[in-house]
């Protein structure tokens, strides 16, 4: 109820960039799922197409450390592999949205 509460207080358009770099994911192997956000240089992080193409990863799936598999050239965009995130799943969390 925190994260709504946090939401609902935001002007309008600070509210969607907020709900636009939010995710739900695990931070321990079958732990419950939580609301993750982005609110620093992390959120240039743009998403890969593929697992190669990204030059960016993340420790391990319930990591929020991340690592440069190759050095990147100046300029070079910055492309992560989110596939272990689940962009969806807000119902898994206790943000009051059972059944959605």
């Amino acid at each position: 109820m925190a994260y709504r509460r946090f939401v609902f207080a935001l002007s309008q358009r600070t509210a969607c960039d907020i709900t636009e770099w939010t995710w739900t994911q695990r931070l321990e192997q079958d732990g419950p799922m939580k609301i993750m956000l982005a609110i620093n240089i992390s959120a240039m992080l743009n998403p890969s197409f593929t697992s190669e193409e990204a030059n960016v990863l993340p420790e391990s799936s319930t990591s929020q450390l991340y690592y440069a598999t190759r050095d990147i050239k100046r300029g070079e965009e910055i492309l992560t592999d989110s596939t272990f995130r689940d962009w969806t799943n807000f119902a898994a969390t206790d943000l009051g949205m059972r059944g959605w």
